[in-house]
């Protein structure tokens, strides 16, 4: 069991994301905002759940009284939530809202951020990922995992971990999973049923919508900042995004919302030329339409690390088997499972594109457990990480 204890990590910071890709404002909402935020009796399926976007269409004069500095702001976007359906596309309401709101409090993240980077010379970014189904207080533990292995993996090349800046990314990827893990054990309960399944379909959007806030982000911050992104199981589907134009996987759903999704993925797709590296852990993502759009011109400075496991029984969708369903269908995990040789698509699909040298390979767990904690004790998931953290976090520090 990996010892945590004398991990200690001081330079964290946090970006929490809402259902669309909205950023958290630096204010904190007070209790009752955030139970109104949190319980707007909206079904789980209905896009806006857990979004700014009904907070101000249910709550305007409460936010304009509580943050009178913003009511301006939050007054426009009033408007647009009330905008009669009649004048166009009721979907681009919500992507006009996502965008004003970011265009008021993403600049005031990114300048509080580069004062943090000034003061404290940060040189990298490294950033934990949930999956699905990951309750964010769960999504702390395991991120606290993260940065300490890092840091341990630092130390021991006897490098400073001061420059650089550790970031916990939240979204909203839904909460039901429950745990029962201490120090002697690793077993987590997965909850997979064909709700939760449904769910999941439901939940993606959220992915490529905080994918497109974090690509936004990292145009806009300092550009000698590289950014180093570990993701387990759905979170994958976050990072890659950020680097990927995930058009091929969108092209795979038929609903109206992907449909104008797509649209404002090409009108609003900002190529990431920095040095970008991501640690995909268990991946529940498929590889062939993932990395459809791999292209040496914009994907030359960005670097994968893939752990695989063919037995994972959550990416292999086990227990429904013999419904027919399985990880290359109802929204593909076949990546994560290496389904039908995916990760030697891949390996070709890299050589075909002149990036072989971006990609690195290795199958981590021979446990059928999908839970991080239960990979993060595999021998060769701590070799594969340690790779990972020496060539891309410490080399050119």
């Amino acid at each position: 069991m990996l010892d945590d204890k004398n991990q200690k990590v001081d330079n964290v910071f946090s970006i929490k994301l809402d259902g669309l890709g909205c950023i958290y404002p630096d204010f904190v909402l007070d209790d009752q905002l955030a139970y109104d935020f949190v319980n707007d009796r909206q079904k789980l399926t209905w896009i806006p759940k857990y979004c700014f976007y009904m907070l101000v269409f249910r709550k305007l004069d409460s936010l304009s009284f509580k943050y009178p500095e913003h009511s301006a702001l939050f007054k426009e976007l009033f408007d647009i939530t009330n905008r009669n359906a009649g004048d166009g596309d009721q979907f681009f309401r919500l992507f006009d809202f996502k965008e004003k709101w970011n265009n008021y409090f993403l600049p005031k993240l990114m300048t509080k951020l580069e004062k943090i980077i000034a003061e404290t010379n940060i040189q990298k970014m490294v950033y934990f990922v949930q999956g699905f189904n990951v309750p964010y207080a769960l999504a702390q533990v395991q991120g606290n995992a993260v940065f300490a292995d890092v840091i341990r993996n630092m130390n021991n090349q006897k490098k400073s971990y001061k420059e650089v800046l550790f970031v916990r990314l939240f979204w909203p990827s839904h909460s039901s999973k429950y745990s029962d893990f201490n120090e002697q054990t690793c077993n987590v309960d997965n909850i997979e049923n064909l709700p939760t399944g449904k769910l999941y379909k439901f939940v993606t959007n959220r992915v490529y919508l905080g994918s497109l806030t974090i690509r936004e982000f990292i145009a806009g911050i300092n550009k000698r900042i590289s950014h180093h992104f570990i993701s387990h199981s759905f979170g994958a589907a976050l990072t890659t995004g950020v680097v990927l134009h995930p058009e091929a996987k969108i092209r795979k759903t038929t609903t109206y919302f992907n449909s104008r999704l797509l649209n404002k993925y090409q009108t609003q797709h900002i190529p990431i030329d920095r040095k970008v590296s991501l640690f995909l852990s268990a991946p529940g993502i498929p590889g062939k339409t993932s990395f459809a759009y791999l292209n040496k011109d914009t994907n030359s400075n960005h670097r994968f690390f893939i752990s695989y496991n063919d037995d994972d029984e959550i990416l292999r969708k086990a227990k429904f088997n013999f419904l027919g369903i399985n990880a290359g269908r109802r929204n593909a995990t076949s990546l994560g499972c290496n389904w039908k040789g995916e990760i030697d698509s891949v390996k070709s699909l890299a050589r075909e594109r002149n990036l072989s040298d971006n990609f690195k390979f290795c199958r981590t767990s021979e446990n059928e457990n999908h839970d991080y904690f239960c990979y993060r004790e595999q021998e060769n998931f701590q070799k594969f990480f340690t790779k990972y953290v020496y060539e891309n976090i410490i080399k050119d520090l």
